[in-house]
Parts: C-alpha cells; sequence; structure tokens
C-alpha cells in the first residue's frame, strides 16, 4: 500500500482548504458589498414645520426648519385627523412629519441633511435645584432628570412653542431643557446647500416616492475589490500548486547504473 507523505497530506489540506475559500468568497463577499451598499435616504423640508416624536422616552413636537432634511425610515405614512404624516428621523429623533412639508421625492447624496450648532450649549441656574431637563412637556405629569451647573449638551431642535430646547447630555440622554437655561443662544442658518429633489431631475440618488422599497445601492469599489479579493486567491492558489506539486521520481535502470559504472 502506497504510503502519503506528511508534507504531500499538509498541502493537500491547505490546498482543499484555498480551494473551498476561493469558492465562498463570492457568498460572502456579497453579503459585505450588500452590507456597505446601504445608504440612507433624505426628504427634503420644504417649509417649516414640526415633528412629533414616536415610539420614545421624549413627548413633545419640535421645530423643523426648511432647507434641511429627514431620513426615510421606509414605513408607510400615518394618517391623522385627516392629515398625512411621514414616519422618519431627524437628527436621532424618529416621528411624525406633516408630508405636505416634505419633498416628495427622495434624494441620497445629502451631506448636511441636519442642522448641526457649532457650539456646544451650556445649562446653568442660580439656583441649581431648578435646572432639570424634562422628558415630557405636553402633559402636567413630570418627567425629569436633575442636572447640574454648567453641563454640556448638544443642541437638537427648539420645541415646537420656542420656550425648550431638545438637547442630548453627555451619556445620550435626550430631554427637554428651558431655553432661558441655556447658553449661547442658537439661531438657524439655513442649509449651505439645499436640494430640492422635486424640482432636479438630473441628479444622482434620486429616488422615487416609495416608503416602502428597500434603499440600497452596491458601491463599485466595494466590487472591484471582491473582484480582486477572488482573482488574487485563484492565483495563489495555482502558484502554490505548481510550485510544490509532487514529483514522482523514476528508479534509475540497471542499465543506466552499469554504464554509469
Amino acid at each position: 500500500m502506497k504510503k502519503i507523505s506528511v508534507k504531500n497530506l499538509i498541502l493537500n489540506a491547505f490546498i482543499a482548504f484555498a480551494i473551498l475559500f476561493v469558492c465562498s468568497a463570492p457568498f460572502i463577499a456579497s453579503h459585505v458589498a450588500y452590507a456597505e451598499g446601504e445608504i440612507k435616504s433624505y426628504y427634503y423640508i420644504k417649509q417649516n414645520t414640526i415633528l412629533i416624536p414616536e415610539g420614545q422616552k421624549i413627548n413633545g413636537n419640535i421645530q423643523l426648519n426648511s432647507t434641511y432634511y429627514v431620513e426615510a425610515t421606509g414605513n408607510p405614512d400615518v394618517v391623522i385627523n385627516d392629515i398625512t404624516y411621514r414616519y422618519v428621523i431627524y437628527n436621532g429623533i424618529t416621528g411624525l412629519v406633516p408630508s405636505s412639508a416634505l419633498s416628495k421625492k427622495s434624494i441620497n447624496n445629502v451631506t448636511t441633511p441636519f442642522f448641526i450648532s457649532n457650539s456646544k450649549l451650556t445649562a446653568y441656574s442660580e439656583k441649581e435645584y431648578d435646572l432639570l431637563m424634562f422628558f415630557n412637556i405636553n402633559s402636567n405629569k413630570t418627567e425629569c432628570q436633575k442636572l447640574k451647573n454648567n453641563d454640556k449638551l448638544d443642541f437638537i431642535a427648539y420645541s415646537e412653542n420656542g420656550t425648550y430646547i431638545l438637547a442630548k447630555l453627555a451619556d445620550s440622554t435626550v430631554g427637554y431643557v428651558p431655553k432661558n437655561f441655556c447658553s449661547p443662544t442658537i439661531i438657524y442658518t439655513p442649509n449651505p446647500n439645499p436640494i430640492n429633489p422635486d424640482n432636479e431631475t438630473s441628479l444622482p440618488g434620486l429616488t422615487p416616492d416609495n416608503p416602502t422599497a428597500p434603499t440600497t445601492s452596491i458601491n463599485k469599489a466595494t466590487i472591484t475589490r471582491v473582484v480582486l479579493i477572488i482573482t488574487l486567491c485563484v492565483v495563489v492558489v495555482v502558484v502554490i500548486f505548481l510550485l510544490f506539486k509532487p514529483t514522482s521520481k523514476k528508479k534509475k535502470s540497471s542499465v543506466d547504473d552499469f554504464y554509469d559504472f
């Protein structure tokens, strides 16, 4: 019975593993390409409007200014009191926005979708026990958290009546803080590059108004990387096989031995 050397056994196992990897690479790469290809879609805010927070701890409408955007969620529209609302996300806050205030089409190539303040807010009160962050400003039920003087806040939006600021603490807690306890005063500036997709036809990344359709795109660079990886794997396997291909050694005949002698 022919014995198999340890070298040949290891080599064959390596080649089998390499072939298995090459065969499974397209499947793995396709999932990576799909994950990287998922992109966000945005609706343009045509006019100043409000967002009604939904499914979150906070309760209180906030202002949304025109020229900025809301992120599409893919959820169907909601009708409340004969008014159609779109379920969207604004700067991390999920809620309902009147559809009439938004563009009918969505757009993908947005660099500055939300208003972002250049400076953080500082919470301060002469009476520290009055410095509170509220989670519900729509009812008499008090839900709040005490803040410390000089706590830093990230501005998200003004409340509907403008007396509160929806802000975020360093630990990502979101709530409403009275405007007069926050400094400096935040003044909205228009979006530096507003694009209403309803008025454009040649821009890349435009999608029709279809909330139920998934918005995905496969990056060309990702596809190129996948092809290069697969090609490289194939070349490596072939080269290794040629370099370490077992060769059979023929035993010299007695005639050759005689003449050599």
